[in-house]
């Protein structure tokens, strides 16, 4: 049970930074797009390695 709210608050904390990652975007002269690709690399695999994986989660729940 423990897992599956630790899932949720680290899907909602991605979601909350990347609203801010898109807002910041706006204000500056890069693209948003840029922005949120950069996000995506450095909390994908290769960088932190912040989002789950499918076959991780099932099988915890």
């Amino acid at each position: 049970m423990d897992s599956s709210y630790q899932l949720l608050i680290k899907i909602d904390g991605i979601l909350l930074i990347g609203l801010v990652v898109s807002n910041l975007a706006q204000r500056t002269f890069l693209l948003r797009v840029t922005l949120l690709l950069v996000f995506g690399a450095v909390i994908g695999k290769q960088g932190l390695d912040l989002i789950p994986m499918y076959s991780r989660t099932v099988s915890k729940l």
